[in-house]
């Protein structure tokens, strides 16, 4: 908390905890910039703003709220739009809390968002074949790169009978270390799939 000078009059120790393994935040992150690039906040792209930039848009089943939540390497913001006596609204995420949340984020960096978010050790990027989610190899007529944690890549290649030099690979790297969630116990992993499962 700060007095209109600027002085600090009160502050709030942070403690930080880790709920994820770096490489499952990582595709985490990915999936929520595809929502920025060709989702429903697209109208991110559409405002002027460049660089890296995540989120995701949200709209209770009732209409009562919206919001968006959107984070650079740098800045996290959230916006809800809503009534504090709940009743319908007539906005969604996308068009009534993104707007404000872009107008901020152009306020609060100046429009140049810096940085990146970088892949841990333990995440490769690979071209599939965007129909199939084949590997896509040389001769594959659709490419489009995707990100995978090592252990975890297609079975199938793209064309069929094509050879994917697996053993070339980098070797697996000691995992991100990873905090294990409150109904999971330590020891078990559950893995990317099932911890979207948990979220959704």
């Amino acid at each position: 908390m700060v007095d209109p000078q600027g002085h600090t009059l009160a502050r709030r120790e942070i403690e930080f905890q880790s709920v994820l393994d770096a490489g499952t935040a990582y595709l985490a992150t990915s999936l929520m910039e595809g929502v920025v690039e060709r989702g429903t906040a697209a109208s991110v792209r559409a405002s002027g703003l460049l660089g890296p930039i995540a989120g995701k848009t949200g709209t209770t089943d009732s209409g009562r709220d919206a919001w968006f939540v959107g984070f650079t390497p740098e800045l996290l913001a959230l916006v809800w739009v809503g009534f504090d006596e709940p009743r319908n609204t007539p906005l969604t995420g996308a068009t009534g809390a993104l707007p404000i949340w872009i107008h901020f984020m152009k306020e609060a960096t100046g429009g140049q968002i810096r940085g990146a978010f970088l892949p841990p050790p333990e995440v490769i990027s690979l071209d599939i074949d965007p129909s199939s989610g084949a590997i896509a190899l040389a001769g594959c007529p659709q490419h489009k790169t995707e990100f995978f944690l090592i252990g975890t890549l297609p079975a199938r290649e793209c064309p069929e009978g094509g050879i994917f030099e697996r053993a070339a690979q980098s070797p697996e790297p000691e995992p991100s270390p990873r905090a294990p969630s409150r109904s999971e116990p330590r020891g078990r992993s559950r893995g990317f799939l099932g911890w979207l499962r948990g979220v959704f």
